[in-house]
């Protein structure tokens, strides 16, 4: 642990409510996120999250090359909803 963290004991319960109760202003970061993106994109730029893709994409080949290309499209929404 390095020294500027900080451990934290948070009930499940208090977590499940928390995550109910953002749950709304969560979704509208998200949506406000991808308009920002759209835009970056629109102007010929690689983002902040364009280039986290990018990585995860170069580290995911080294471990599992074209694995993602045989997902039903089932799975393939559960692991993009995963990843949000």
């Amino acid at each position: 642990m390095s020294p500027d963290s900080q451990e934290a004991d948070v009930p499940f319960g208090l977590q499940q409510h928390l995550l109910d109760t953002t749950w709304r202003d969560s979704l509208c970061w998200l949506s406000d996120l991808i308009i920002e993106e759209i835009q970056v994109y629109d102007d010929g730029e690689r983002s902040e999250l364009h280039l986290l893709a990018d990585n995860r994409l170069r580290d995911g080949y080294k471990a599992y090359g074209s694995e993602m290309y045989t997902w039903s499209p089932e799975e393939r929404r559960r692991n993009v909803l995963e990843e949000l």
